[in-house]
């Protein structure tokens, strides 16, 4: 069995590498993170003119015909480079509009989102910080007509504040007591409406988090992503594939940080010796590249899987609790090598240590996916 990447991944990588290297230098990012957008559209056009948001979709929709697998190497080095971005939010909500939507939904967003066109943040989360159905309070109203009025909170959405679009995960009906996802329903909804309010979260990772207030916000029943009141296995696909993307983000930006230190512990002088020469360091970096691969391996099965049609989540929780204890683990290590320069804020490896605290958070921290896993097999068992 061939495990090596194809030519056309390495070609895609390669372009990717080279391209965030040149249009997105860390001083960028630096500037880009005290702005109010906290993007570029000339990278953001650029990504678009290189046909990175076609990467999963199918050619009839403008798309590249590529799968889930090519977008997660290009985001592997979008972490690497810490680059602001609303890339993963459209295309979490592209995805979805692809596997789930209707063919006129697919005509009017897909080709817009290969483009580059428009952009679509998820509006999931809510003040419970739950990712599980009990969660979804705000509700969907039926009133006159095929019409919903949207009511309730949003929190933690990135890139909602710059977003054409919302993707909004609403309860259409009360949960029953065997099953509290009966009643869930997503809509396609417009981002920039006087009856959506969008104000900003601070984030440790700079990656531009908003809550959104939806006052009465009304949609149309051809907006509905999906059945009425099914929609739940659709959020968990969009868990899935959160949860891979921001595995390669944190996959990227740990193997940043581990480059940064070998080549800080290699040019470091104290005490006449350049401190990768004293053993107690050697073991640190030796640790952080074993820690490094071996949650890149399993990033790396998880994504070929689901890219392959195997929809078992065991994988991707476990990929996705790997993956964030060890980035944490190496971005950490890295900090306290360098020392105080490490947190500094004109340094860049505060960047990979911020992204990383940042992205195990989302679309579950490690120990929602060891206890997701814990359902998995116990339900195996009984």
């Amino acid at each position: 069995m061939d495990l090596d990447f194809d030519e056309a991944q390495l070609m895609l990588r390669t372009q990717a590498r080279d391209f965030i290297t040149e249009k997105c230098p860390a001083t960028l990012v630096r500037e880009l993170a005290l702005t109010t957008e906290g993007y570029s559209e000339e990278l953001w056009r650029g990504m678009a003119e290189l046909g990175w948001m076609s990467i999963p979709f199918p050619e009839q929709y403008g798309g590249a015909g590529m799968s889930f697998f090519e977008m997660l190497l290009v985001l592997e080095e979008m972490g690497r480079g810490a680059v602001p971005s609303p890339f993963l939010s459209t295309m979490l909500c592209g995805l979805a509009i692809n596997e789930f939507g209707t063919e006129a939904q697919k005509q009017e967003f897909l080709p817009k989102i290969a483009n580059g066109e428009i952009i679509f943040a998820l509006a999931w989360t809510e003040p419970s910080a739950s990712l599980e159905p009990s969660g979804i309070t705000l509700k969907a109203t039926n009133g006159t007509g095929p019409k919903y009025g949207l009511v309730g909170t949003k929190l933690f959405c990135p890139d909602a504040h710059i977003a054409d679009r919302l993707l909004v995960v609403a309860r259409t009906a009360t949960a029953t007591e065997d099953d509290a996802s009966n009643g869930i329903t997503l809509f396609i909804a417009p981002a920039k409406h006087a009856a959506v309010l969008c104000f900003p979260q601070a984030s440790t990772g700079f990656d531009n988090q908003s809550q959104i207030e939806f006052v009465n916000l009304v949609v149309d029943e051809e907006d509905k992503l999906g059945e009425i009141n099914r929609g739940w296995p659709i959020v968990e696909r969009l868990l899935n594939w959160g949860a891979l993307g921001k595995c390669a983000e944190m996959v990227g930006a740990a193997n940043k940080a581990f480059e940064m230190t070998v080549d800080y512990a290699s040019d470091r002088v104290q005490y006449g010796r350049h401190i990768g020469s004293f053993q107690v360091q050697q073991h640190r970096i030796a640790d952080m590249w074993m820690m490094l691969e071996s949650s890149r391996d399993y990033f790396y099965e998880a994504g070929w899987r689901l890219s392959s049609g195997d929809d078992d989540p065991m994988y991707v929780s476990k990929a996705k609790a790997i993956v964030s204890e060890a980035a944490k683990d190496v971005t950490d290590k890295a900090t306290r090598l360098h020392g105080a320069i490490g947190v500094s804020w004109d340094y860049d490896l505060g960047f990979y240590f911020r992204r990383v605290r940042a992205a195990s958070l989302m679309f579950g921290n490690p120990s929602y996916h060891k206890q997701r896993i814990a359902r998995i097999l116990e339900a195996q068992v009984v």
